[in-house]
């Protein structure tokens, strides 16, 4: 299943990677960490050291596409049904938590809760 779950996080990242960096070209860490946190959470600092943890700032951004992939769908300007569809490709495969500081698209045992779908 995690063999499943990289190999569409690969796809998502392919799919949607370029116009993704293009919402944060040119933006500093911090107006790069506004976009997708309007309402200061993480905080900062934790931003930043998320973002030490991955090979290059654009790597990390990378991963914040990849996880939480209904925000970053949003941020795309993605509707909800739409969000949905690309969302239950993961349901197949058990949908785990992508962790930066094991790998681009590593993951973990982690399960996300079916509820994330249903958001909206």
């Amino acid at each position: 299943m995690i063999v499943a779950h990289r190999a569409l996080n690969e796809i998502f990242a392919q799919t949607h990677r370029q116009r993704w960096l293009a919402l944060f070209a040119g933006a500093s860490k911090r107006n790069a960490w506004t976009k997708p946190h309007p309402y200061g959470k993480p905080a900062l600092g934790t931003f930043y050291s998320m973002a030490r943890e991955c090979g290059s700032f654009e790597d990390f951004l990378t991963w914040r596409l990849v996880c939480p992939k209904y925000q970053a769908l949003r941020l795309l300007g993605y509707e909800a049904s739409s969000i949905h569809e690309h969302l239950l490709k993961f349901a197949e495969c058990g949908r785990y938590t992508s962790m930066p500081d094991a790998g681009m698209f590593a993951a973990s045992n982690h399960r996300a809760m079916p509820s994330d779908l249903e958001r909206g």
